[in-house]
């Protein structure tokens, strides 16, 4: 009986994801041809990269902003900018800073392998690469706001998170993220990203998901088992914002291991796992999805 609840409200959750997105169908795109499965693997292996990096970003900003409303309030009133850097691969440092007076009033460091950090709120002078990263995230956001502001559409200005992620050719990728305040539900959408080269100048922006949902993650005081929610044809894959986003909430607030998204923009539709114990995005045909998902 249980295994059948939870089976009608997993249907529910994807008929209402399959519903949201469905408002797009006009826009209509030639369906691609399924990958091999070691290109599909080799992409996957790249938006899980790309997406676990996210997520730190976030998590540093997360516990920064509440240790700072907890431990910093006596200079918050001084901020006018904030910068996100790694100081090795599984420690990042968030600051909160005064450009006008070229000062750090707080930061706090993550070690992600413990998930513990340690804040200071002793202001000292910002060192020039600090200085250059928050001059680089205050431009860039201004700019994506002033370029494709009339583009963002967001069902709500609320929990909006900003994100200035440094990319190899030396240009910079900007993500908006949307988180939500309600209790027992997993946020899906209104999440874009925009790139920029060395010099600022913006050269793409995307939007990942047409729509935005709250998904139930607990029903009836129960956490639900796995996650799922569907693409439109013009987001074939899994997205490092679906990632972040599940870490951040499905997975860090309510224990949930695995999410789905199914992917219509292939000539068979595919479906995607991620599994946040194990690292792992695995992609298969969608017909097989309910095999796993029931065992």
């Amino acid at each position: 009986m249980r295994r059948l609840i939870y089976l009608r409200t997993l249907v529910l959750v994807f008929i209402i994801g399959a519903f949201s997105v469905s408002l797009y169908s006009k826009d209509k795109v030639k369906k691609l041809k399924v990958p091999s499965a070691e290109r599909m693997q080799a992409i996957n292996d790249s938006i899980l990269e790309e997406g676990l990096r996210l997520y730190a970003y976030e998590i540093t900003q997360w516990q920064a902003a509440d240790s700072l409303m907890k431990y910093g309030t006596r200079n918050i009133d001084r901020i006018d900018g904030t910068a996100m850097m790694a100081v090795d691969d599984h420690t990042w440092k968030f600051i909160y800073v005064s450009l006008a007076s070229r000062e750090v009033l707080f930061e706090y460091i993550l070690d992600t392998n413990i998930n513990k950090g340690k804040w200071c709120g002793e202001v000292r002078p910002i060192t020039p690469d600090e200085e250059r990263l928050a001059n680089v995230k205050r431009t860039v956001q201004t700019k994506a706001i002033e370029l494709k502001g009339d583009s963002i559409r967001l069902t709500s200005t609320e929990g909006l998170n900003w994100d200035c992620v440094p990319l190899l050719n030396g240009g910079y990728r900007l993500y908006l993220l949307r988180g939500t305040t309600k209790n027992g539900v997993q946020p899906i959408g209104d999440d874009y990203s925009f790139d920029f080269d060395a010099r600022l100048n913006l050269t793409s922006w995307r939007r990942y998901h047409r729509t935005f949902l709250e998904i139930p993650a607990v029903v009836e005081g129960r956490k639900m088992r796995a996650l799922i929610h569907s693409h439109t044809d013009l987001t074939p894959y899994i997205t490092p914002t679906d990632i972040a986003n599940f870490m951040l909430y499905g997975y860090n607030l309510y224990g949930i291991t695995q999410m789905y998204v199914l992917q219509t923009a292939f000539k068979e539709d595919y479906c995607t796992m991620f599994d946040a114990e194990k690292m792992q995005l695995v992609s298969f045909p969608a017909k097989v999805m309910e095999k796993i998902i029931s065992k």
